[in-house]
């Protein structure tokens, strides 16, 4: 089922972290806009009280001897003069002298009128911010004031913006939340339906990329990658198996009939071959088993756990010195050039089976007469160990397929062997990152195994210690 839809959509990790997004956004923009509004009125209120107190001064500068009748004179010219303020003059028993305001309770110090209390008088005003004093000698009491219809518009503008800029910010949020969120979920679904087709049995199927190189390129790429290493795997393990079952059946046949054949056996010494015969069958068996299973040990990478520092020139020249008797008793010639002080990090019994095979095969699959040689050297960028021969050769079209598990040459699959041999090899070499290759010796075969210079004496240490490490979860789990 399709995960696409609009329910999901709002239900998709995305969406849900621009909402907490928009969220902590929205406090903060109203935090700010508390701090500037509260920070701004504080300012423009202050702004006021200074002005009505330099007022308030000029009039009692004005008002010369400062009797009521010079206060009344003054208040009564300003009002003639000014707009900005306004005033409000009282006698002792709180009776209106002078001034546009209507008759309030003396209070000295900062005053705030409402429309309510300033519907008496002479204008229909918002609201008086001012202050209060006594004057003269206290007989007297003087208010000047300024509108503050101006300073509420002002608020209310304020307010407004805010709301609106916070409107405006929730739904460009939304929108991009849907639109981010959609994005997302079209690249999720592209892989969940591509896991759901390889799931089905597409094996070939990969996630395609954007070509943006985003983490999820990176992401579709790894997973590429693990398919192709999980499609490989199925491909070896389907030969494999395939493998099994067509090179078994012969020897299996043959020692069913061996068997069956002993049954009618007419005398004991017959019966005795028929047995001999068939154990060497069931040798044969069990070797080609032993075989397929140290191969699947070498390639889950457990040996690693075995790797250290090793002696090539030693390893080589003592497999040269086994195996000259072997190939002399072939009437054929094992020489070796072999440079000293050759060493790479690995597992040292891995490493004698693969040279012994590549030794084995060139001793096996040549005729008397052969000159066979074992070399090994150092260059600039790589330790090879080289096993070539002067025999028939390996055509070039199968000298990829020989590292193929049971491929034979020989369709007829007469000769001695069960097509491993190779195999392991190429897992070996794998194993310690080599790479092994198969070239013409004009005439013959020339199997070449390189080593990376990483492997080399010179960076011996380095690369036991990584290898340790690597290997440390693999012994932890075997204790």
């Amino acid at each position: 089922m399709s995960f696409v839809g609009r329910n999901n959509l709002f239900k998709t990790s995305a969406f849900r972290v621009m909402l907490v997004f928009t969220a902590l956004g929205s406090l903060l923009l109203l935090v700010m806009f508390a701090g500037v509004y509260v920070s701004a009125t504080r300012s423009l209120s202050q702004h006021i009280d200074r002005s009505v107190t330099g007022e308030l001064n000029d009039l009692e500068f004005s008002a010369g001897k400062g009797t009521m009748a010079d206060f009344e004179q003054v208040v009564r010219q300003s009002l003639r003069e000014t707009n900005e303020f306004h005033y409000l003059l009282e006698d002792a028993s709180g009776r209106v002298i002078a001034g546009d305001l209507p008759q309030i309770a003396p209070r000295v110090g900062e005053i705030r009128l409402t429309s309510d209390q300033l519907s008496r008088g002479e204008k229909s005003l918002y609201g008086v911010q001012g202050r209060g004093v006594r004057v003269a000698d206290g007989a007297g009491y003087l208010f000047v004031g300024v509108d503050t219809l101006e300073f509420a518009k002002l608020r209310e503008a304020a307010t407004s913006a805010f709301g609106f800029g916070l409107v405006i910010m929730l739904l460009l949020a939304l929108v991009t939340s849907t639109i981010v969120g959609a994005w997302l979920l079209r690249r999720i679904e592209t892989i969940s339906l591509t896991s759901r087709e390889i799931m089905a049995g597409d094996l070939a199927r990969r996630i395609p990329l954007n070509g943006t190189g985003d983490e999820f390129d990176h992401l579709a790429s790894s997973l590429n990658a693990m398919l192709d290493r999980i499609q490989s795997l199925m491909k070896g393990l389907e030969q494999v198996s395939n493998d099994i079952a067509h090179d078994l059946r012969t020897p299996l046949t043959r020692l069913r009939q061996r068997l069956e054949s002993g049954q009618d056996a007419a005398t004991p010494a017959a019966l005795r071959t028929t047995i001999a015969e068939s154990m060497a069958d069931v040798d044969d068996l069990l070797d080609t088993f032993g075989a397929i299973l140290r191969i699947a040990q070498i390639e889950s990478g457990s040996r690693k756990a075995n790797f250290a520092r090793v002696d090539v020139s030693e390893l080589l020249s003592g497999l040269v010195e086994t195996y000259r008797v072997v190939a002399e008793e072939r009437q054929q010639t094992l020489a070796a050039r072999i440079d000293p002080a050759l060493r790479v990090v690995g597992d040292r019994e891995l490493l004698t089976q693969m040279t012994a095979n590549l030794i084995e095969n060139a001793i096996t699959h040549t005729p008397p007469g052969t000159a066979i040689s074992v070399e090994g050297s150092r260059s600039a960028d790589a330790l090879r160990i080289v096993v070539a021969d002067s025999g028939p050769g390996v055509p070039p079209e199968y000298r990829t397929k020989v590292f193929e598990r049971f491929f034979r040459l020989e369709p007829s699959r007469s000769a001695h062997g069960n097509g491993l041999g190779l195999s392991l090899v190429a897992a070996v070499a794998e194993l310690h990152g080599a790479t092994v290759t198969l070239d013409d010796n004009a005439p013959g075969l020339r199997a070449v195994v390189s080593f990376p210079i990483a492997v080399d004496a010179g960076n011996v240490e380095r690369v036991a210690a990584e290898a340790s490490n690597a290997a440390a979860p693999l012994r932890d789990r075997a204790a």
